[in-house]
Order: C-alpha cells, then structure tokens, then sequence
C-alpha cells in the first residue's frame, strides 16, 4: 500500500515537474497581403530546428494583420508539431500590418515575430513579451532597419532567412544579432473663397450703421476695367488703391511705421491682409467688375468696434451678385441674378456600377466563396483604388470586419501617394471604423506633416474616437500658428475657429490657454465642408436653393484665380459654405467635373462634403456624402439637404 502511495506522489511530481518544465512560446505571424510573398518552406524549416531542440513547450499561435484574426494554442511534445505546421500552410494573406495587437502580450520564454516589418498603419514597437524575441523575415522586400530596432529595444535577434545558410539559422538561435540602431511642423499661408449668404437684405442703412460709410453699387462700375483695383480706383474719397485690392490704405494713416493697409471683407468673410512693412502681398480671389453687386467702405476708428484693430486702416466691403443667393429676396433683389433658374437637368446616379469584377462576386454561394472570389481577383486590380472601395461596399452589410480588412490593403501598395490616402480617409469618414479612421489620419500627419490640413484632418478624427482634449490642442496650434503668420483673418483660419468654438461648445474641456475670442459658440443652420481627393481637380458646385435659384462656385485653376495657386502651395484641399438665416427648405448640391490637370492615375478624384446640420446647437447632428468625379463636363446630383 505505501508503495503504491509513494508511487502516485511520484508520478504527480514528475507532471508538475514536466508541466513546470514546459516553456510558453508564441509565434506571432504576419498574415498581412505583403507577407504573401514569404519564403514559406524557410520558415518551416526554421521551426522544425526550434522544435526538434525545443521539443516539449506550450506554444500560442497568433495569426494577425492589423488586428488579431486567430489564437490557437498547441501543447507540443517529443517535438511532434505537425498540427502548427499545418495550420501555418493554410493561411490566407490579405489586410494592411500593424503590430500593435502584439501589445497585449507577455510573460513568454520565447517570442517569435515572422513579418517583414512594413507596417503601414498605427506604427507601434512592442516591448517586454518575451524572455528572447526573434524577429524573422524571409521577404526579399521587408524593412530592415524597423526589425533590426524592434531586436534592439527588445534585447532579441533580427534573422533574415534569405540571407542565413541553415547553419547560420541555427545558430541563431543561440548567438544575439548586432545592433543596427536607426532617424517640422510648418503652417503656411492659407487663402480660400467661401460663400456666405448671411445679409437680411441688399439695402444699407447708413445712419443705422454709425460708421463713416462710402457707397456705390455694380451700375456705377466701368466693365471695361480687367481687375477690381483700378475699377474702383478713384470712386472713394479718401482711399488709395494700389496695383491690388488687398493694398489699399485710408488717409490720413493711422501708423507711421506700422502696416498701412486695410481689410477686405469679402461676402461677409474678411480676406488676408497684405502687409507694407514686411512687403508680404495678401490674395484675394479675382473678382470680375461685372459680378460687383456693391462696395461698401468703412473709414474711421468707428469702423474698429466691428473689425477691430483689423479695421483702424480702412474696411472694404465688397458683394458679389454671384453670392447673393441665401438673402431675403423680392422681385427685384432677385433681378440682381439672371439666368439662375434651376432647370433640372441633372444626372442622377442610380447606384454603383455594376463592373466585371462585381458581377463575379454576386454570384456567390455565400460570404466565404465571395471572399474567395475576391482573393482570385485581388493581384488583377492591385493598382486599382476604386476595386477595393468598390469590394469594400460589396462586403461591409454583411460582415463590416471583412470589409475594412478589404479595403485597408490599399496601405500595402509599396508606394501611397497623398490623393490614395486621402481617398481612403473620405471612405473611412462614412464607415463606423473610427479607429482606422483616426490611424490613417495619422498616417497622413507622418507622411505629410508640411500640410496644414494633415493637422486639421487629425483633429477631426480625434473627436471622432473621444479625444476631444488632444483635437483642441491640434487646432489649437494650427490657429496659433496662423497668428504667428498673420493668417488669423483668412477663410481656413475661419474653418479652424469654427471647429474650436464648437468643440469648447459641446465638450468639458481644458480652456486655460485659449483667446478669448475662440470661447464664443456660432451657429449655423448648416455648414458644408468640401474637400477633394487630388489638389489639381477642377470642378465646378451648384447650389439650388429652395426657390429654385441656384448659384456656382467653380474650382479652375485660371491665371487668375490666387486661391486655387495658394490651396496647392500651402497644402490644403478644403473649402467651406454656410446656410443660415432664410434658407429653410430643400437644398440641392450638384457637380460637374471638368478634369485633373496632369492627374493621369486611373484612381480618379473622390469629392466628400460633410454637412452639419444646426451647427453649434444642442441638437447639431452630421452626415457625410462621397462621390467619384470621373464623367468630365457632366452635371450629376451630389446629395440634398433638407433645413
């Protein structure tokens, strides 16, 4: 009987001494669609090596992209890990790479990463998961550089497999790999035109105004004239005008050694203001003398308790009939516009086009033999933007994961250029993935930080995950830097401090440091922020209003139009329309493509608006709109807007 106790006690001893004995394995492994061209049988071999000297361990298995797609775990004895192996031969490739679902890892013996370390979104470096990390490559392609710090910060071994006989293999598993350690914000100018029909009416008051206040209307203008400065050059008593309508000054001059031009205030929205200490000229976009509806001038310090300091030398204002389109209108307010009855002549588009590749994929017996479909078809399109947008939409009712994993292998392209990724944000903006929505944007922040709207597009994203403090900040230092640059009055400035007063608005926030002037809520009935995929696009916006007038805005890059040369110099796609006060009702939004300049990728452009509706209220709400701009000179419906 004792012999038979002691041998139980034995036999429980020696299982938890092999138990203990036991090492904890993970292999992390790589199944993004660059890790397709893998040297598979290298690998293989690799881990027969490990297991035939490590030949009893628990091993978990992590197959991972972006995100984790499998965790299997495998108790391998006397070596025997054929399960693993097979496992491994089974994987399928596809989705974009990131490491950070490595992050949730640790307490291992032993880590083994296989990747070629080209990681295209939320770039992380996992630390402290294993005892030894290796991390090994077989791609001829990889970076070497990201593994070789990954080894370093990790105390581990960088192999790369095509470049190590089996011997050196080998010993790689005993020996430590050298160490190969690896590496300006700047906001420009902006410039931008934006409509805004805020006037109650086109009849000025000017005893009720209580400025020193010069008038003329669009009669009173010669059209023989080619610019708007020596057309209104002479009109104003008091007022000189140079060879620009940004350098004007009053007299008598409010500064000797000062800057002594004043301000224009376009439709409602004032302009940069050129600068004659610094010799800095201000655009403002080019207006027609024909398209004047009236100009307006404000003298005197009485014009500073409007306009401030801005306005101690002189404020034009100046309205375009083109943009008189959200007022109050009679009869014969509505005769300042001809020829701006809507029609109705528009193409409306009637759902995707149902392409070769689209066709193939309906006819499926379910969701895997579509996806299997799609994986038969993917190396045709590879280079083919609008194939991944359009599987994306194919999959994402029935299974959304699927669908982003679909659409995130844009990133593989060896090579993304600025109009790819910002296509992939305006797709992103519409989906429920807030999470690689806020990662491209960063992405595009690291490949594009001399772009302002980089910093912008980031800060929206950041709202859109929770971090309103960190989307503060960023606007925060755009707008600072735009006062640092004498910038403050321009259109973008106008959209950032929108966006700020907003936020401060609907959020709890740390306000210590922020000017006063950007801790006062504005409210619209809606605003529209368009932004547009390429720099280059030209295209043409019709808005129709509720009464059936519509006004254009057009998006041509003419010798004359400053703005259009100041988005691509400064870095910026972006511009921005308002609608308050009498425009209740049906709004229709149409556009007309007119082409890309040297644009010649098949990609095309994509343009996006997101529309906020009751802006700057309680109830404020938000949609996003998308369309392709591929038929040139053809007018399509965009979206409708009800207010």
């Amino acid at each position: 009987m004792k012999k038979i106790i002691f041998l139980i006690v034995f036999c429980c001893f020696s299982c938890l001494s092999t138990l203990s004995s036991q090492k904890k394995v993970v292999i992390f492994w790589d199944s993004s669609w660059s890790m397709e061209q893998r040297d598979l049988d290298q690998e293989l071999e690799y881990l027969n090596q490990y297991y035939s000297e490590s030949s009893n361990n628990k091993t978990t298995l992590v197959i991972f992209n972006y995100t984790i797609l499998d965790e299997i775990i495998f108790d391998i004895e006397d070596g025997n890990w054929t399960k693993l192996k097979e496992t491994l031969k089974n994987v399928t490739y596809d989705g974009a790479t990131s490491f950070s679902p490595l992050l949730d890892y640790s307490g291992f013996d032993n880590a083994f990463l296989f990747t070629d370390s080209f990681q295209n979104i939320n770039r992380v470096k996992p630390t402290n998961i294993a005892e030894m990390f290796y991390i090994i490559n077989s791609n001829k392609s990889n970076d070497q550089s990201e593994s070789k710090l990954l080894a370093d910060i990790n105390t581990g071994k960088y192999i790369e497999l095509n470049k190590n006989s089996k011997k050196d293999t080998s010993n790689s598993l005993n020996n430590k790999n050298d160490n190969v350690p690896p590496t300006n914000y700047t906001l420009n100018q902006l410039d931008k035109v934006e409509i805004k029909g805020k006037s109650k009416s086109n009849f000025k008051n000017k005893d009720a105004i209580g400025y020193a206040v010069q008038s003329i209307d669009g009669n009173q203008i010669d059209l023989s004239h080619s610019t708007l400065a020596s057309a209104i050059q002479g009109k104003f008593s008091g007022i000189t005008v140079e060879n620009s309508i940004s350098k004007f000054y009053a007299r008598p001059r409010s500064t000797i050694s000062g800057n002594i031009y004043g301000l224009v205030v376009l439709d409602g929205v004032p302009q940069a203001r050129s600068n004659s200490v610094t010799g800095r000229g201000a655009s403002v976009p080019w207006i027609h003398p024909a398209d004047i509806a009236d100009i307006t001038v404000l003298k005197g310090l009485a014009a500073t308790n409007r306009y401030g300091s801005e306005g101690v030398n002189g404020v034009i204002l100046i309205t375009r009939k083109s943009t008189t389109f959200n007022t109050k209108k009679t009869l014969e307010n509505a005769a300042l516009l001809t020829n701006n009855d809507y029609d109705g002549k528009v193409k409306i588009k009637k759902g995707v086009k149902l392409t070769s590749y689209l066709k193939e994929l309906k006819k499926n017996n379910g969701v895997a033999d579509a996806y299997k479909k799609y994986l038969n078809q993917r190396n045709t399109y590879k280079d083919d933007l609008q194939y991944f947008v359009d599987v994306y939409n194919f999959f994402k009712d029935t299974n959304p994961d699927l669908a982003h994993q679909v659409l995130s292998n844009i990133l593989e392209k060896d090579k993304i250029d600025l109009s790819e990724l910002k296509s992939l944000l305006f797709v992103l903006s519409q989906s429920n993935n807030k999470a690689m929505f806020y990662n491209v944007s960063k992405k595009l922040l690291e490949l594009y930080p001399n772009r302002i709207e980089s910093y912008y597009d980031l800060a929206i994203a950041s709202i859109e995950v929770g971090e309103h403090q960190k989307a503060l900040s960023l606007l925060s230092k755009v707008y600072n830097k735009l006062i640092e640059k004498n910038q403050d009055l321009t259109p973008f400035a106008k959209i950032v401090k929108d966006e700020i007063r907003n936020l401060v608005y609907k959020n709890k926030l740390d306000i210590n440091k922020l000017d006063n002037s950007l801790k006062k809520n504005v409210v619209y009935d809606a605003r529209l922020i368009f932004d547009w995929s390429y720099e280059n696009t030209e295209f043409e916006i019709q808005f129709v209003n509720p009464q059936n007038k519509f006004f254009k805005w057009k998006h041509i890059n003419t010798e004359e139009n400053e703005t259009f040369k100041n988005e691509i110099e400064q870095g910026y796609n972006k511009n921005q329309f308002e609608i308050e006060g009498n425009g209740k009702g049906k709004w229709l939004v149409n556009v007309k493509y007119i082409g890309n300049g040297s644009f010649k990728k098949k990609n095309g452009v994509f343009l996006k608006c997101r529309v906020q509706y009751d802006f700057g209220k309680a109830n404020q709400k938000e949609e996003t709109h998308l369309i392709k701009l591929s038929n040139k000179w053809q007018e399509e419906q965009f979206f409708t807007i009800n207010i």
